[in-house]
């Protein structure tokens, strides 16, 4: 029920009322709490996603990394 979730759907799959035989339930009000959505969960990240909940091994942080310069 979350819009925001990589498995959001606002159909109900229980058999009858799906939207794979044309009838979608646009009822669904319960949350069953299998909302998840990956991303990277690190705030030190420059690609962390506050909305994230399941890391998927993406974060990075861009900058230099070499021991030599200044701006290690």
């Amino acid at each position: 029920m979350s819009t925001w979730a990589d498995n959001y759907n606002d159909y109900d799959y229980d058999g009858i009322a799906n939207s794979l035989t044309g009838n979608p339930n646009i009822d669904v009000n319960t949350d069953d709490s299998s909302c998840f959505k990956l991303g990277c969960m690190s705030e030190w990240a420059d690609n962390y996603d506050e909305l994230a909940t399941i890391d998927d091994g993406s974060c990075n942080r861009l900058g230099c990394m070499s021991e030599w310069a200044d701006n290690l």
